[in-house]
């Protein structure tokens, strides 16, 4: 990605998840897991990249209280962009 980046003369993009959406945002047990694990790879992909591939974090809102403890580690590195996703 980095590589591309150069190429194009760009110095740093927003990723946007395209897929998993549904899964983040279903009013199940799994959602938040999936979430997370999402934000895991998100922050791994960041760094990876020296901060200049940035993939969105994302927040599930069917447990108020997750949300606010899931919020805390993201808005720790920094981010540029958490959407807030609400429950079906």
């Amino acid at each position: 990605r980095v590589e591309a980046l150069d190429m194009m003369g760009i110095k740093a993009q927003l990723l946007f998840p395209n897929t998993g959406g549904i899964e983040m945002r279903a009013h199940t047990p799994a959602a938040p897991i999936v979430c997370s694990r999402y934000n895991d790879y998100a922050i791994d992909f960041t760094k990876r990249t020296h901060n200049r591939a940035v993939p969105v974090r994302q927040i599930t809102m069917q447990s108020v209280d997750w949300a606010i403890t899931e919020l805390d580690r993201p808005i720790k590195l920094g981010p540029r962009a958490l959407p807030v996703t609400a429950s079906r």
